[in-house]
């Protein structure tokens, strides 16, 4: 059932994010608040599966956090991973990947 529940955040995650890009070609910039994407770019704005609040949304100067808490019910502050950390996040820019080892 929660793998079930995590697919269907990651789905709408993904939907949020590409309403995030609908809105930022348009209008050149991200929106405050997930709510000025609708109703043009989204119906509503989906509540979080796993507590029922709203998705988080952090705007950045370069982008913006995106998140669901994630199975553990727990803001863990956008982190995936570490200490029992299990947020299901869209980042943008995504973080830079680590440098290759030679």
């Amino acid at each position: 059932m929660v793998a079930r529940e995590e697919l269907r955040t990651r789905v709408e995650l993904e939907r949020l994010a590409l309403a995030l890009a609908a809105h930022k070609a348009e209008r050149g910039a991200w929106p405050k608040e997930l709510k000025d994407l609708c109703p043009e770019y989204v119906r509503e704005v989906p509540r979080d599966r796993f507590t029922s609040q709203p998705i988080i949304y952090k705007r950045r100067d370069a982008g913006y956090l995106l998140y669901s808490v994630g199975p553990n019910m727990t803001d863990d502050g956008g982190r995936e991973e570490g200490e029992g950390a299990d947020d299901l996040v869209v980042r943008v820019p995504p973080p830079e990947a680590a440098p290759a080892e030679e």
